[in-house]
């Protein structure tokens, strides 16, 4: 009888820590989906705004525009770096989640 209440409680930790692993990888998963979208919003706001500050005729640039550039540039990185930053915290606590629950057989993920 012990036996098998003791064979139970092991189904139902490794039960929970089935559940518990898919979960993280959802969270690793919709993290990097996100730090991928703000990289892509960063890279079109550059983009954008770089090809602003050139006019069409010339490739001098107009001082205004790269005066207003610059600071929607620091505004941009401002805004991002901690949401960043905030990300790569939140996947690297769930990485070495995940890594304690699989021995280490987690597979790197290069960020």
């Amino acid at each position: 009888m012990a036996k098998k209440k003791e064979e139970e409680t092991e189904d139902h930790m490794l039960k929970l820590a089935e559940r518990e692993e898919g979960r993280l990888k959802q969270d690793i998963s919709t993290m990097l989906k996100e730090l991928s979208d703000l990289k892509e919003k960063e890279n079109i706001c550059e983009v954008r705004d770089f090809k602003a500050v050139f006019t069409p005729d010339t490739s001098t640039p107009d001082e205004q525009l790269v005066s207003e550039y610059k600071w929607i540039h620091v505004a941009l990185t401002t805004v991002l770096s901690p949401i960043q930053d905030s990300c790569r915290r939140r996947l690297s606590r769930s990485l070495q989640l995940t890594d304690r629950r699989t021995d280490g057989q987690t597979p790197p993920i290069i960020l």
